[in-house]
């Protein structure tokens, strides 16, 4: 069962030219964030490009930095899940039924058998489509979990109780009883 996300995006304009989106994707890496999603296109005689952040506010931070003109924080839908034929079509009949127009959509197969999609739907819908779609909330640093598997079983933890800065596959200095 493929599951859904209603997630935060920011949209910026930049030149279509060689290079334009690795100089913003180069800065995002050097300030550590992690990108849900991210997808451009042709437009205007230039190009948007979609970032769907981890964490918003590190995100803004990043793009405030690099001097990036964000557009207001919207709304996509985050699906992933098993690779198989037709992966994406109950959840577009759901909203086809519903008469809920897709926007847009990307799907990727993300290899080992897993995809992932984000689409779009009219802002006036997207409280609709995510009860019909039962799409839980916006992803929040909080919600985040991380798995550890440590040989004897697997342990999680939430990211927000992480120590500033800790890399969250870093679970040096922590006992059984912190991470569960």
């Amino acid at each position: 069962m493929a599951s859904i996300r209603k997630v935060g995006y920011y949209s910026t304009m930049v030149s279509n030219r060689p290079g334009a989106g690795a100089k913003l994707l180069d800065a995002l890496k050097s300030a550590g964030v992690n990108l849900l999603a991210f997808t451009g296109f042709p437009e205007r005689g230039g190009a948007q490009v979609d970032f769907v952040p981890q964490n918003d506010a590190a995100f803004r931070r990043a793009a405030r930095k690099a001097g990036l003109k964000l557009s207001a924080r919207k709304t996509v839908f985050l699906m992933q899940g098993r690779d198989r034929p037709g992966a994406l079509t109950g959840a577009l009949d759901k909203l086809a039924g519903a008469r809920i127009n897709l926007v847009a959509v990307d799907a990727v197969a993300a290899g080992q058998g897993r995809f992932g999609a984000i689409f779009w739907v009219k802002k006036k819908d997207v409280a609709r489509a995510a009860r019909l779609l039962r799409a839980r909330g916006v992803l929040r640093p909080e919600d985040q979990v991380v798995l550890f598997n440590t040989g004897a079983g697997w342990l999680y933890r939430s990211t927000a109780e992480l120590p500033g800065g800790q890399d969250p596959g870093d679970i040096s200095g922590f006992s059984r009883q912190q991470l569960s």
